[in-house]
């Protein structure tokens, strides 16, 4: 949605790298939430291994599209965020 409202119109839009980076952005905050040492890892890999490329593709491009990367990276932030499931919230439930 945010491509979609925010996206210049010169710009190509058409692309995984949306999607990549909603990855990108999940698998890393997700340790941040989870609080457990599978996730740190996993984020710790993730970081080291596509860190440079993830950081790299940040760097605006003529007709690229950089809100489709910020936004796909914003958008796995937010379900990382929505996909945790606190102590708490688990207690209400049952």
């Amino acid at each position: 949605m945010g491509t979609w409202l925010f996206g210049s119109g010169d710009a190509q839009h058409v692309g995984a790298s949306g999607l990549i980076f909603g990855l990108f952005g999940y698998l890393v905050l997700r340790a941040v939430f989870d609080r457990r040492f599978s996730s740190a890892v996993v984020a710790l890999a993730v970081i080291v291994i596509y860190g440079t490329a993830m950081a790299r593709s940040l760097i605006p491009a003529d007709g690229v599209s950089w809100s489709g990367h910020f936004f796909g990276f914003v958008g796995g932030l937010a379900a990382a965020r929505l996909r945790h499931r606190s102590p708490a919230r688990e207690r209400l439930r049952d």
